[in-house]
């Protein structure tokens, strides 16, 4: 996995789970990412209580953890994986199809709180 924020954890921690080698690679020192900072908010400590938390069901699932540890695309594809396709993306959703747009025009149709 790459980047240690709130998504990288929790897949990091799922897929150990599952019974995956999993190594989490980290740019900076400290795992959290922005939600680290977030969590240094007056009354938002809970944050941080939940990236501890994070960090303990890591060790406690033998995840690799490098940090300081920046990847360059290159790196990531010649990364070792034990899964056919390791490296989750952001996508843009398809439009609909004719049939979902029918389906949809026909719900709102029947919906009533119509716009």
């Amino acid at each position: 996995m790459v980047g240690g924020g709130p998504a990288g954890l929790e897949a990091a921690r799922v897929a150990a789970e599952c019974g995956h080698r999993v190594t989490l690679v980290e740019a900076s020192d400290k795992l959290g990412g922005q939600f680290r900072l977030a969590g240094m908010q007056p009354r938002r400590v809970q944050i941080l209580g939940l990236l501890d938390w994070h960090e303990r069901q890591l060790t406690k699932l033998q995840v690799v953890v490098r940090l300081n540890a920046p990847m360059e695309p290159d790196e990531v594809e010649g990364f070792e994986s034990d899964i056919d396709n390791p490296i989750p993306r952001a996508s843009i959703p398809s439009p609909p199809s004719g049939k979902m747009r029918a389906r949809n025009r026909r719900e709102e149709e029947r919906s009533p709180v119509s716009s």
